[in-house]
């Protein structure tokens, strides 16, 4: 497993923080201080910096590849918009994010190239920050926007001066290639096997072992409890998730509650439906440590007539929560065919207010004797394939 290998790159240095935000990102990404490690775990990097905006990418290959067939873009959106608001911060200041916003339009399926993040500050004040970003395919297709509300922070204790004139820093080189460029291993189900089994028994393979997703190799989560409507995963929280601090990176964390709640969502379609999602909602309320003790992720879904509700909740250890998380989801119902399938044929009426009708998705959180750490909110469709409407 990834998490027991040594990690690669390293927090920056305390007079790091003493930088105006603006200048912390150029000197990351150039090279005056060395990668953080979740950037050597999961590939995500700037491709232009400067006040206000930028561009960041990450592979879109098969090795990010979930449960459900389509791509984890949240280390993606989170850090796009973390890091363009970092961009509008003094000296000695931080951002931590809020809530999170994210709307899909359509699904992210493995394809050589990279996905593209181009984020911008929509308001920048003296005690919040609110970012966007879309999120683009390797074929310059729009496949999400997302929001965040961040708060601004002091830094405390006040961080040393910096160096006058930082010089380059020579990243080490290693026997292997990072995480994220290694080969893609994994046994995802056959078309058939989507056919043949409803959602439930699908995930149930799954936790099992019986079939294993690529992007097991990077975020590897273990199920606690795969029951219909009712998922818990526990995540280690590994020094290879932090960015620029000790604490596990907001990317990792809401990577982790969105697994979560698409797990519950996976279990609830019956044989020869599918689902996608449609938008969702994360509320981030602390960080998390990395000191290598287990987070843990609850997700609960339900059906109805033409809706999944999942109701889901993130805590860390001893109870203390850090977020909750909200997911909409819409179900499809298409003479059986496989989830990456599916979406594929479904682009064209994906917004098209005519072929489906939504459902409110609320997600509530519960920790158990402690804080809370996030919050959840979504919405689904289903669909009848023989009436070509809403079922």
């Amino acid at each position: 497993m990834i998490f027991d290998e040594p990690v690669r790159g390293r927090i920056p240095a305390p007079w790091f923080w003493a930088l105006s935000g603006i200048d912390r990102m150029r000197a990351i990404y150039q090279g005056l201080l060395p990668r953080p490690p979740i950037s050597h775990l999961l590939g995500v990097r700037a491709a232009h910096v400067g006040p206000g905006s930028g561009t960041w990418t990450m592979p879109a290959s098969g090795l990010f590849e979930t449960e459900t067939g389509t791509l984890d873009t949240a280390p993606l959106q989170e850090t796009a918009l973390l890091e363009v608001a970092t961009t509008t911060l003094p000296p000695a200041m931080d951002v931590s994010p809020l809530t999170l916003a994210v709307s899909y339009f359509r699904p992210m399926r493995p394809e050589p190239g990279n996905l593209l993040a181009r984020a911008r500050v929509i308001n920048a004040s003296r005690f919040f920050v609110f970012s966007e970003v879309e999120i683009e395919d390797p074929q310059g297709r729009l496949i999400a926007h997302a929001s965040s509300h961040l708060e601004l922070r002091r830094i405390e204790p006040p961080p040393p001066p910096a160096p006058a004139e930082p010089h380059s820093v020579e990243e080490p080189t290693y026997s292997s290639p990072d995480p994220y460029l290694r080969q893609q291993l994994g046994a995802m189900p056959r078309l058939t096997v989507w056919q043949e089994n409803d959602g439930d028994t699908i995930m149930k393979m799954f936790a099992s072992g019986e079939f294993r997703a690529p992007y097991q190799n990077l975020l590897p989560v273990k199920f606690v409890t795969a029951e219909k409507g009712h998922i818990v995963i526990t995540l280690p929280a590994s020094e290879w998730l932090c960015r620029y601090s000790a604490s596990v990176a907001f990317s990792g964390i809401t990577s982790f509650t969105n697994r979560a709640g698409w797990y519950a969502g996976l279990t609830m379609p019956r044989r020869g439906q599918s689902f996608v999602g449609i938008d969702q909602i994360t509320r981030l309320y602390r960080s998390v440590r990395a000191d290598g003790r287990s987070l843990r992720a609850e997700a609960r879904a339900e059906t109805g007539r033409r809706t999944i509700c999942c109701r889901r909740s993130f805590c860390s250890r001893c109870g203390r929560g850090a977020c909750l998380f909200g997911l909409q989801h819409r179900i499809y119902h298409r003479q059986r065919v496989a989830p990456a399938a599916l979406c594929s044929r479904s682009n064209a009426n994906f917004g098209n207010s005519a072929f489906y009708r939504r459902g409110r998705l609320h997600r509530t959180r519960r920790a158990a004797g402690g804080r809370s750490l996030a919050s959840f909110v979504g919405r689904t469709l289903l669909c009848d394939p023989h009436r070509g409407r809403s079922a």
